[in-house]
């Protein structure tokens, strides 16, 4: 039984050293850990101020100070591992001595939030009272060309206004229906002129044959024209030899015949007397001489023939 109750007090002094252990600083959380915070509010602006170029050098040097005070004022915990056995033996011997005062909680001072954590969390801030000069500058000097820009937008407007106003107005009348059919008659009769024109000049250009030939070598032209009541017939021989005929004389015309019964210029030749005459009379009269005699009716077909069958008097 002594032992059980040996062993019971054994477990609860082993429960008492793990309490104990278990609950010292070392594994509380520091509402105020000044690291944690600084390490936030340094990420916060620097991740803010990386898209912001506006802040000016003595901003920088006010940034620069302030993070040196921060980390000479805060120091960093060890972590230092106690013995829960050697804390319950000098808890038992403090017990008998007068308790000791409470230790005075050490107070860490908050870094003020810079503008750029004012910024991302949305809580308005004031202003900065220091602005760059050179932007100062850019603003003057932006504005008056702006200012400039718009007095000369407006002098060039009234301008404009002024010489629309001396033109004289034009005075825009609707035609009637009577007068929209009169113009268009009139305007008719100059599209027919125009395509009978176009239709003229169409045929003129196809009846000019356009002929590239060139010619070469030796050849003979030709050339007749017409001078007043006369032709001129001109024969040139083009790099060629003039052929000795051009130089002959024309034989003379022969002598007509005459008709060999009445002596009138002979139509027709009788191949029968080999006779040369001139009408149906004096073919009967040579008929007669050969002494042939036959019916009218033959002399009318031998009249016939002898006239389909004129005589050569070539």
């Amino acid at each position: 039984m002594k032992q059980l109750i040996a062993e019971e007090g054994d477990g609860d002094e082993e429960d008492n050293a793990d309490k104990d252990f278990y609950t010292q600083d070392f594994w509380a959380e520091d509402e105020e850990d000044v690291d944690f915070a600084d390490a936030d509010d340094e990420a916060a602006h620097d991740s803010f101020d990386s898209d912001f170029g506006d802040s000016t050098e003595s901003d920088s040097d006010n940034d620069d100070e302030e993070k040196g005070a921060s980390k000479e004022k805060t120091t960093k915990k060890k972590s230092v591992y106690k013995d829960p056995k050697a804390k319950a033996a000098r808890e038992e011997g403090s017990s008998s001595a007068a308790p000791s005062a409470p230790k005075p909680k050490v107070s860490h001072k908050k870094r003020p939030r810079s503008e750029a954590a004012a910024l991302a969390d949305g809580t308005p801030f004031a202003p900065r009272g220091s602005m760059r000069a050179s932007t100062k500058d850019a603003s003057l000097v932006a504005n008056e060309k702006r200012k400039l820009e718009d007095e000369v937008a407006q002098r060039r407007r009234m301008d404009q206004e002024k010489r629309r106003a001396s033109k004289p107005g034009v005075e825009l009348r609707r035609l009637t229906q009577e007068e929209i059919l009169e113009e268009a008659k009139h305007t008719e009769v100059i599209n027919r002129a125009s395509l009978e024109r176009m239709l003229r000049q169409e045929e003129e250009k196809r009846k000019v044959v356009v002929r590239d030939r060139s010619n070469l070598g030796p050849r003979i032209k030709y050339v007749s024209k017409r001078e007043g009541d006369s032709v001129v017939n001109t024969i040139t021989f083009v790099e060629c030899n003039v052929p000795s005929s051009i130089d002959d004389i024309a034989p003379p015309y022969p002598v007509p015949q005459r008709c060999a019964v009445t002596g009138l210029a002979a139509k027709y030749y009788d191949p029968g007397t080999g006779s040369p005459y001139a009408n149906l009379e004096a073919f009967r009269m040579l008929r007669g001489r050969t002494g042939r005699r036959s019916s009218y009716s033959n002399l009318q077909s031998a009249a016939a023939e002898a006239e389909a069958a004129p005589a050569d008097l070539s």
